[in-house]
C-alpha cells in the first residue's frame, strides 16, 4: 500500500508539472495549491490529501506550499460547488471520492461531470448495492 501512495504521488506530481507546462507566462506555481476535500478535518479524503502533500513536501516536488482545504457538508455539494468556482485555476485540486456522483446525480448542484478534467485516479474504492435478505 506504501509503494501504491508512494507511486501516487509521483505520478500526480508529474500530471501537475507536465499538464501546466503550456502557461509559460510565469514560474509555477507561484503561490500556495490548494487541495480542496469534501471530508471534515480527520476524515478519509483529509487523511489522504494530507498524506499526498506530506510526501510531496518531503520529496521536494514542488517549490510552493500545498495546503488542504476541507469543505464539508452536503455529501460532497458544497466541496463540489466550490471547486466549480475555480475553472481553470491551476492553483485548485479536488481529492474526492466516488460519493460526489450521488451528488451529481440527485442534482445538488449545478454541475456535471463536464465541469471537471481528471488527473488521475489514485485509489480504488469500490461500490456495491445490496438489498435485504
Amino acid at each position: 500500500m506504501k509503494l501504491f501512495c508512494k507511486f501516487s504521488v509521483v505520478l500526480v506530481s508529474i500530471f501537475m508539472l507536465f499538464g501546466l507546462a503550456t502557461l509559460a507566462v510565469a514560474a509555477y506555481p507561484e503561490k500556495p495549491v490548494e487541495i480542496v476535500t469534501h471530508s471534515a478535518p480527520g476524515g478519509g479524503s483529509d487523511i489522504f490529501a494530507r498524506y499526498i502533500v506530506d510526501m510531496m513536501e518531503k520529496e521536494k516536488l514542488l517549490p510552493a506550499p500545498l495546503v488542504v482545504v476541507n469543505k464539508p457538508g452536503g455529501s460532497g455539494a458544497v466541496a463540489t460547488a466550490y471547486v466549480a468556482t475555480k475553472k481553470d485555476d491551476p492553483y485548485t485540486i479536488f481529492a474526492t471520492t466516488t460519493s460526489i456522483y450521488t451528488t451529481l446525480v440527485k442534482g445538488q448542484v449545478k454541475v456535471t461531470l463536464d465541469d471537471f478534467a481528471p488527473i488521475c485516479g489514485l485509489i480504488q474504492d469500490p461500490n456495491i448495492l445490496t438489498v435485504g435478505a
